[in-house]
């Protein structure tokens, strides 16, 4: 008989791992323990040497569904004898060297109890078991014990002790474990308990055209009945948002189908352990009467989920159809996750509040994605709850301890240390004072977590961004500034391991808004990569960029720059401006000073407002989805085939000819063609420009960076036009949006380090 230990590192904590390896112990009749700790899961164990072998690699082969190994060490110890096999009390190591476990949706299990009158959990709202429950948002220390947990106070009864230490039991160890007798309540803030159903009381004031604040997983919800016109109308006014889309939450998978098309893709994620917000086109006749100019406001897709939690899947079942399911903010400021707060800041939307005992640590939005309508490519659009904060990366290294701070919108810091990376949940834009706050409490409760203290610091070169100001607040040894768009693309070959290829890869890096090395706003970039080296090979031609950050807000001012050569541009602009707003701006354009951009995000923005897609954005990319979902109109209709471009496709040239774009594009609304085959075409003409330049580049890989690509037709058309003699590497794990930024931060510095 020989002792070892046998040390696991990944994400091991708070998925039912230490339950499982005693019962495969058990099964092996084995001699030892199993422990938590600061760096993973520790076992010791006697065994013979051929039945280690096995029952390594069995832990390995049958681990958990919610386990994520990473590393397996083992080493001989010194002989020890041990009384059976246990679980013990989880050891404190000076290291830290453990993944966070996300908060994981309600599993199927635990839901069929939440629904069974003859069950003890019967419609108890905090039901869980060791696959399914709250981890990242109640997590105050690691390792993952209930003690280190906002779950704490909560004292267990004798049945769910008694559940607690049955191996048999699946919530055997199960750190969450509790039960209407002894868990986390719910209540009406401000009231005194009025029924023994609250559940059924909350769906009635929400059938009656309530508006709900309810504390979730991550943070509160506002909910009211998405097919009451009035009590929607109410929540947009009151909640200071006009028109951008709201999300919906149904009960069930049916009723979703009954509503929109589900691809394969769809179908997955909403089921995904993360129960993330799917968009999906809307079916031609939805079953639900739905008033869609106030759920999604000039659009034919539905942002839906399914629940998430035993509370929401309770408030969704006893509602018995889709509601309006927003973060429970005004808008701009981040989500309310405590009680006084959403007290505080909701009183004045939601009618009522219904909240809870259990307390969130960290807040989180939810994960947001979408598929193309022909490919069924994945986008993910959000990465926050269930989802954050681990950075899953093929190839196992030490990486250095080092925080990169990320971009100011769509914010997201990551933290490298040990063998880990960890990217924080979506923390919003940081334009606001409660969202710098929220930033700042955030990443300090990471650092707790990871028990480390970087002093290599990475920033965006940008000087006045909120996230470089806070970068040169904190202690450090090392600053390094990096380029946006350099940042993008980095983190699109590090996730599909191009950074320390040899071949050249073309970098495709499109966006709204990014400051560029010759101090120009960039966003139209072409970059060749190869051997480390970052060649800026192409970009759009710079056109003005009027009246700065104002310009992404009104599509008309991108139209009125990109389209000052055109002929024809006066008489479809004009109108669009006062007199005196056309004299100052037509007067600040032939001054020829100030500012320039390449920016694809705004050419977006241009083709909205001349095809009469909207003059102003009342929030961020609104122009853009219109212009995509005009063309998708097109292509649904027509396929790719009959779509022209505004380039030739044999143009080998030295520039992005932005400005005879537009004068093509100006002479087909002279013509009147069908403005969704000219935003189609304006489809097509990316694409082919693509194609050109990596033709000219001599570059078969290309990645594709950069907010615009969260456009679905847009990817499917590279796709479909450039996939038989390319390969394509789109995002995996991020967005392809500014949330990818601390990652390209990060993959920039290790590359850094290496010859």
């Amino acid at each position: 008989m020989h002792s070892y230990h046998l040390h696991i590192r990944g994400q091991v904590q708070g998925v039912g791992f230490r339950p499982f390896v005693y019962r495969l112990a058990q099964q092996y009749g084995l001699q030892g323990s199993v422990s938590n700790g600061t760096d993973g899961v520790h076992i010791l164990v006697n065994a013979m040497p051929e039945d280690f072998s096995r029952f390594r690699e069995d832990i390995c082969r049958q681990a958990p569904s919610m386990a994520r190994i990473t590393a397996v060490d083992w080493s001989e110890t010194a002989a020890a004898d041990y009384a059976g096999f246990s679980i013990v009390a989880s050891a404190a190591h000076d290291k830290r060297d453990v993944l966070i476990s996300p908060d994981f949706g309600l599993c199927a299990a635990c839901r069929e109890e939440l629904w069974d009158a003859n069950n003890r959990r019967y419609q108890f709202p905090f039901t869980t078991c060791t696959q399914c429950g709250p981890r990242l948002s109640i997590i105050e220390n690691i390792p993952y014990d209930r003690e280190f947990t906002t779950m704490a106070p909560f004292v267990m009864c004798e049945p769910c002790r008694e559940e607690y230490e049955a191996i048999t039991d699946r919530r055997y160890f199960s750190q969450t474990n509790a039960c209407s007798s002894c868990g986390p309540q719910l209540a009406v803030y401000g009231q005194s308990a009025t029924t023994t159903d609250l559940i059924g009381e909350v769906a009635a004031w929400l059938q009656s055209g309530a508006i709900v604040a309810v504390k979730g997983v991550g943070g509160f919800l506002l909910l009211c009945d998405a097919c009451n016109a009035e009590a929607i109308g109410r929540l947009r006014k009151r909640k200071n948002r006009p028109r951008k889309p709201l999300a919906l939450l149904y009960p069930d998978l049916a009723c979703i189908e009954a509503d929109v098309l589900l691809s394969e893709g769809a179908r997955a994620a909403l089921q995904h352990s993360s129960f993330p917000i799917v968009l999906c086109p809307l079916r031609a006749t939805p079953a639900s009467p739905l008033p869609m100019e106030l759920i999604a406001p000039g659009l034919h897709q539905l942002g839906l989920m399914l629940p998430n939690s035993p509370l929401l899947d309770l408030l969704a079942g006893r509602f018995g159809g889709p509601l309006v399911a927003t973060s429970g903010n005004v808008s701009g400021a981040p989500i309310c996750y405590q009680n006084e707060q959403a007290a505080t800041h909701l009183s004045s939307i939601a009618d009522r509040l219904l909240v809870h005992n259990r307390d969130i640590v960290i807040p989180q939005d939810d994960s947001v994605c979408r598929f193309s309508r022909i490919n069924d490519q994945r986008i993910l659009l959000r990465r926050s709850r269930g989802l954050a904060p681990t950075y899953w990366h093929a190839r196992a290294q030490a990486y250095p301890t080092v925080l990169a701070m990320g971009a100011d919108m769509k914010s997201v810091f990551g933290i490298s240390h040990q063998q880990n990376i960890y990217l924080s949940q979506y923390l919003g834009d940081l334009g606001s004072y409660d969202s710098q706050q929220q930033y700042e409490y955030v990443l300090q409760h990471y650092l707790k977590l990871t028990g480390c203290q970087p002093l290599v610091i990475l920033h965006d070169l940008h000087p006045a961004y909120v996230s470089t100001r806070l970068a040169h607040t904190l202690e450090a040894s090392e600053r390094h500034a990096f380029q946006h768009h350099k940042a993008h693309l980095a983190a699109c070959l590090f996730e599909n391991d191009l950074l320390d290829g040899e071949e050249a890869v073309l970098g495709v890096v499109w966006d709204g808004v990014g400051y560029g090395e010759d101090g120009q706003i960039w966003g139209g970039e072409f970059f060749r990569y190869q051997a480390g080296q970052f060649l800026r090979a192409y970009h759009f031609d710079y056109f003005d960029y009027l009246l700065g950050d104002k310009m992404s807000l009104e599509p008309r001012l991108a139209a009125l720059s990109a389209c000052k050569q055109a002929a024809w541009a006066e008489e479809l602009l004009r109108p669009k401006f006062t007199q005196q707003e056309w004299q100052l701006y037509t007067r600040l354009l032939s001054q020829q000073a100030g500012l320039q951009t390449s920016s694809v995000g705004r050419l977006f923005d241009a083709v909205a407002c001349l095809l009469g897609l909207g003059d102003r954005n009342t929030y961020e990319g609104e122009a853009a989805i219109y212009v995509e979902q005009l063309a998708q109109q097109y292509v649904q209709a027509n396929g790719f085939d009959p779509i022209d471009s505004y380039v030739q496709a044999q143009a080998s040239y030295y520039r992005i000819p932005t400005y005879s774009i537009f004068q093509y594009l100006l002479i087909d609304l002279k013509k009147g063609r069908d403005k969704a085959y000219i935003a189609a075409k304006f489809h097509r003409t990316l694409v082919q420009i693509v194609e050109n330049v990596a033709r000219y580049t001599g570059c078969t890989k290309l990645a594709f960076s950069g907010g615009v690509f969260q456009n679905g037709l847009l990817a499917d058309m590279l796709i479909d036009r450039l996939s038989a003699g390319h390969q394509l590497f789109f995002h995996r794990q991020v967005s392809p949006n500014d949330e990818n930024i601390a990652l390209g931060q990060l993959a920039l510095y290790f590359k850094s380090l290496r010859p």
